[in-house]
C-alpha cells in the first residue's frame, strides 16, 4: 500500500489457476495433504462461481473444479508410480468420481 492508500497492483501477478505441480521428494502423505487442498480449493472456487451467476440460464451451463485436470494427471503418475497410500487413494477416486460427474449441470 503506498502512502495515498492504493495497492500496487504487480502485473506479474500469477494466474490464481497455474498451480506449479508437487515437489518430487514429497511423501504420500504430503501427496494426500496437496492433493486435498488444491480439491477442496477447486470446489470452493466452483461454487463461488455458481453464486455468480445471474440468471437462470446462467446457471444452466456446466460447472467445473477448475484444478480437475491437473490434479487427474498428477494423481494418475502417482498411482502408476505406486506413490499413494490410502488417503491418496481416496482423494483419487474422488477426482475421478467428479470428472466423471463433470458433464452434469449446476442446477
Amino acid at each position: 500500500v503506498n502512502v495515498n492508500g492504493n495497492m500496487n497492483v504487480n502485473v506479474n501477478m500469477i494466474n490464481i489457476l497455474e498451480i506449479p505441480g508437487p515437489a518430487a521428494d514429497l511423501s504420500s502423505f504430503g501427496i494426500y495433504l496437496r492433493a486435498y487442498a488444491l480439491y477442496m480449493a477447486g470446489e470452493r472456487r466452483k461454487e463461488e462461481d455458481h453464486l455468480e451467476l445471474q440468471s437462470e440460464t446462467q446457471k444452466q451451463k456446466t460447472c467445473r473444479n477448475p484444478y480437475l485436470i491437473q490434479l487427474m494427471e498428477e494423481l494418475e503418475q502417482a498411482y502408476v508410480d505406486q506413490a499413494l497410500d490410502a488417503f491418496g487413494l481416496y482423494v483419487y477416486g474422488l477426482v475421478l468420481k467428479e470428472a466423471q460427474a463433470d458433464t452434469l449441470t449446476c442446477t
